[in-house]
């Protein structure tokens, strides 16, 4: 039986901040058979609501390979 990843992700806590602007949260999803990383901050509205504000980038494929589609 094969899963479909289409339109799923995780964020899991970074473990390896680095620097104050390193993102909070690091993961990746699947959005139309393309990987992308995720990168996540913890901010807070002017009113005291807390979220995450989050940067999607095409992940880069490794040692020169063809990224596989979803």
């Amino acid at each position: 039986m094969s899963y479909n990843v289409n339109l799923t992700g995780a964020l899991f806590p970074n473990g390896n901040k680095q620097y104050e602007n390193s993102p909070d949260m690091t993961g990746s999803c699947v959005v139309g058979g393309v990987t992308y990383n995720i990168g996540g901050w913890f901010h807070e509205t002017p009113d005291g609501r807390k979220y995450v504000k989050m940067r999607l980038t095409v992940r880069k494929p490794r040692d020169g390979a063809e990224q596989k589609d979803a």
